[in-house]
């Protein structure tokens, strides 16, 4: 459960247009929970994240090459 309030804590920054660096958020609440991922790739394929978009470690984890 904890894994997922982080999550969404992670999203809360993400669209809250605040300059907050939300990877240690995410790698936490995968760490908390890996079947997370799933929902992270879901949510990221409907265009929250798009700030991490070129990032190769979130790209890595919701399994984009």
């Amino acid at each position: 459960r904890k894994g997922i309030y982080i999550y969404e804590l992670a999203k809360t920054y993400s669209s809250s247009g605040l300059k907050v660096d939300i990877m240690p958020l995410i790698n936490e609440a995968v760490s908390l929970n890996s079947s997370l991922k799933i929902t992270i790739k879901q949510d990221f394929e409907k265009g929250r994240f798009s700030e991490l978009a070129s990032n190769q470690a979130f790209l890595n984890i919701i399994g984009i090459q």
